[in-house]
């Protein structure tokens, strides 16, 4: 799976250990941020809960 960032970092060149990183980072920040708003959600509800 190649991304538009992944691309941009150097896909197409001959720098495809960087953009092979560029691709495993930008995955790893989506999944950080999903887990950041799943966390944001349940300390809403568990907050909500209790007035």
């Amino acid at each position: 799976m190649v991304t538009p960032a992944a691309v941009a970092v150097g896909h197409n060149s001959e720098r495809a250990a960087l953009a092979a990183r560029g691709q495993q980072a930008i995955l790893w920040s989506l999944f950080g941020a999903g887990g950041i708003g799943v966390t944001a959600a349940l300390v809403n509800t568990f907050y909500n809960m209790t007035k």
